[in-house]
């Protein structure tokens, strides 16, 4: 059967047709989902600070930022677990001093 110029169902797919997702693990899923929080509370943060010093409301502009330091820190620490080998865990510690995951016995 032919497809197309030069091309039938027989020759091989070459493209992202070849390509099948891969499941992705819970900490790669809620990594994923606080970096997607942060980002949006950082959007917002940059949204409305020129209004929040237009009306010198600069305690609300300092609590977003801090809200939004800490959702990126904890975005970062849900990365860091990831991709942690616990290389520098020792035995008997219940907690990685790299990553600060909670290790299983």
């Amino acid at each position: 059967m032919t497809l197309g110029i030069n091309v039938t169902s027989n020759d091989p797919v070459n493209g992202w047709e070849s390509l099948k997702p891969s499941p992705i693990s819970k900490a790669e899923a809620a990594y994923r989902t606080q970096r997607d929080i942060a980002n949006e509370m950082e959007r917002r943060h940059n949204e409305f600070i020129d209004s929040w010093i237009a009306c010198k409301n600069y305690d609300a502009m300092e609590q977003s930022t801090v809200e939004c330091n800490k959702a990126s820190e904890l975005a970062y620490e849900l990365y860091k677990q990831i991709y942690c080998k616990h290389n520098n865990a020792h035995f008997g510690e219940t907690c990685c001093p790299d990553c600060n995951k909670r290790l299983e016995d």
